[in-house]
């Protein structure tokens, strides 16, 4: 891990790392940065495509709720086996007032209870998409995709958190405040052609930084969680300690 004043950097190793990154990053957020809906707290996610950039939004609204981590773990994790804890997670998320209205991996809006019992919304927008595949822009085809946040974040009932995921695509001059900004990359190439951030790894570290594995101890990601907001220091504390130094290791 290497700590770089209002950012930290490191490496993950498995798939459960990347969740409990997201979960410890949801925990240090203070509470009542999430209690104006006119200023949810706002994500910036990046990174390489297949990098499993979506765990980082689902693992942190289960932490904010309260709720162990899903049991399926992925597109393909469902199993006669795991369909009892399924059903129980499914029955504790409900117990929380969850409620999810959109289309799910593009436009989502998410009400629920928050651990300590107060409501939250939120938000999760993929900026790849162009604006009228998003549901709630249906009326409004043509704004652009800083506009479209703006409307988004403008139909809240609740304060809570706005996730931009491919937030690289946002355009240039976009009046959209940002709170923390994590970038995640395996060895797979940014959606936009961005250059990626982590080079020069020796071949026993880069021969588990491929696309999502089966093998869920073998994630290797590169992670930089940026904060540009005073209140977030304990973010930073909590990615530092979520992340590895592995650089140079022997895994």
């Amino acid at each position: 891990m290497m700590a770089m004043g209002n950012a930290v950097s490191g490496y993950t190793i498995s798939r459960d790392d990347i969740v409990s990154l997201s979960r410890n990053i949801a925990a240090a957020v203070p509470l009542l940065l999430l209690e104006d809906v006119d200023a949810p707290l706002t994500i910036a996610i990046k990174g390489s495509y297949s990098c499993g950039k979506k765990i980082i939004s689902d693992s942190f609204v289960e932490a904010m709720m309260g709720l162990d981590p899903c049991p399926l773990k992925g597109a393909s994790g469902w199993s006669p086996e795991n369909r009892k804890d399924y059903g129980a997670y499914l029955a504790a998320r409900n117990a929380q007032g969850f409620v999810f209205k959109g289309q799910e991996g593009k436009d989502e809006d998410i009400t629920a209870r928050r651990i300590d019992g107060q409501p939250i919304e939120f938000l999760y927008v993929d900026l790849l998409y162009n604006t009228p595949f998003l549901s709630f822009c249906a009326n409004t085809p043509d704004i652009t995709l800083d506009e479209a946040v703006k409307k988004f974040n403008a139909g809240r009932k609740y304060g809570g958190v706005t996730f931009l995921q491919n937030a690289d695509n946002l355009p240039d001059g976009a009046d959209i405040k940002v709170d923390i900004e994590i970038w995640l990359e395996n060895d797979s190439q940014n959606f936009l052609g961005n250059a990626l951030r982590c080079t020069g790894l020796p071949d026993h570290l880069r021969a588990i930084f491929g696309a999502a594995a089966t093998d869920e101890n073998r994630w290797g990601r590169y992670c930089e969680v940026k904060v540009t907001n005073a209140a977030l220091g304990d973010v930073l504390r909590a990615s530092a300690e979520s992340l590895h130094n592995i650089k140079g290791a022997a895994l």
